[in-house]
């Protein structure tokens, strides 16, 4: 093979594996390079950012691209192209990198994705604000949820949003949800359980969805949530007008993993609001 993984030791530093579907491209300085899918794991085969895009040099040997010899581990770090530098982007896509979404402009930026193909709108903004209308709730393959989602793009990350929601009935919820697909998610937000709102933590695999832990929201105020995530486990805070709580630590969170879940698009997360 011209690139293969496959016999180096899993315990390696900085493993990336499942390396695969390369395309090859010749610049206009005569250099070949390929461009090929892969994924780097925290542990073992578990990783919850799904494939990325790699770029490696190209030799040539008796007629046959050569990516990597035998043997030889995908590096973190390559060395970049001879080409023209590109404008930085507006928006961070590689790297360590902090973004905040003011919400101020007239639509929502491309990084934002959601799931599946609405008929109608399901959101809108106004003022700083992303309003987050009735869609259906996820895990119902018929509709389409009021969720936006940006890709996990770090195995060690902070995402926080501040929501402000009044739940009617039991089962109401409104804040941030962490996806692999409909039936592997959690959801961490404000709720009401047995007519009580409450800041809680769900979890599903394979579509059972269960209550991991939930605390009493002492106002109707705005409540601001955030996720932790190391690897394959999450820390969950939110901030209300007791001051900030951790709710959960050291939340199980694999059942995000590609390993668990299937599939190699990685986690969604993003703000999410559903009522009955």
């Amino acid at each position: 093979p011209i690139l293969t993984q496959r016999d180096l030791d899993p315990a390696r530093p900085n493993p990336v594996t499942s390396t695969g579907h390369a395309k090859l491209v010749e610049t206009q300085n005569g250099d070949w390079y390929a461009t090929f899918l892969g994924v780097r794991p925290y542990e073992g085969d578990y990783y919850n950012i799904g494939r990325e895009t790699f770029l490696l040099p190209v030799t040539w040997k008796d007629g046959w691209p050569i990516i990597l010899p035998k043997g030889q581990p995908v590096p973190f770090v390559g060395t970049k192209p001879r080409l023209p530098a590109s404008p930085p982007s507006r928006i961070p896509t590689s790297g360590d990198f902090a973004y905040v979404d003011s919400f101020d402009g007239s639509k929502l930026a491309m990084q934002w994705v959601g799931v599946r193909t609405p008929k109608m709108p399901f959101y809108r903004l106004d003022h700083g604000d992303l309003i987050l209308d009735r869609g259906g709730r996820i895990g119902d393959l018929s509709k389409v949820p009021s969720f936006v989602g940006r890709r996990q793009q770090h195995h060690v990350a902070t995402m926080s949003t501040t929501v402000r929601f009044t739940p009617d009935t039991d089962g109401d919820r409104a804040g941030l949800v962490a996806m692999q697909s409909d039936a592997n998610y959690l959801f961490f937000g404000t709720t009401r359980i047995e007519g009580k709102p409450v800041v809680a933590l769900y979890t599903a695999d394979k579509g059972k969805e269960q209550l991991v832990a939930s605390a009493p929201v002492t106002s109707t105020g705005p409540v601001t949530l955030t996720i932790r995530a190391n690897g394959g486990t999450m820390a969950f805070d939110y901030d209300g007008a007791g001051g900030k709580k951790t709710l959960a630590r050291d939340v199980d969170a694999r059942i995000l993993s590609t390993k668990t879940a299937g599939g190699f698009v990685g986690t969604l997360v993003g703000p999410y609001a559903w009522r009955k």
